[in-house]
């Protein structure tokens, strides 16, 4: 399964999207977010809500769906192997 790290963008777009699409994407692939990309999405998640065509419990579900898809990495494992 290959693998792949995603910038926060492409979270903000599949959010937004509400595309099913990204759920297929995201199954069938190994991601990997910091765990700072979490702390932007919710400090934009007023502007998600507000782009988004979803209903807010339709959007959160589908948040949920693909979360569960991603492996979320914490800050000081980068640091640490970074080093």
């Amino acid at each position: 399964m290959p693998k792949y790290v995603l910038d926060v963008n492409v979270l903000f777009g599949a959010f937004i999207s509400g595309k099913s699409l990204y759920e297929s994407l995201f199954s069938a692939h190994e991601l990997y977010v910091p765990d700072f990309a979490l702390l932007e999405l919710d400090k934009y998640k007023n502007k998600i809500l507000k782009k988004t065509k979803l209903e807010p419990l339709v959007l959160r579900d589908f948040v949920i769906s693909l979360h569960s898809f991603i492996i979320v990495v914490p800050q000081f494992v980068i640091s640490t192997v970074a080093m």
